[in-house]
């Protein structure tokens, strides 16, 4: 079950870098992070995604 913060369009840090969820679960359970310097996007399990200690920046969109 992915946290109701991690909706596509949400930013987030990991105090290095702003990461942008381009998707955020479904059926795979996998959450895409876009790095917003490099445009690099990478796939997360649940277990990856904790481990990021990330935090949200600025107001979570909830749609």
């Amino acid at each position: 079950m992915r946290s109701p913060g991690l909706a596509p369009g949400n930013y987030f840090t990991d105090g290095l870098r702003l990461l942008r969820v381009v998707d955020a679960g479904g059926e795979s359970a996998l959450t895409s992070l876009e790095d917003c310097l490099t445009l690099e996007v990478r796939h997360y399990s649940p277990g990856q995604l904790a481990q990021l200690r990330l935090r949200p920046v600025g107001r979570a969109r909830t749609d």
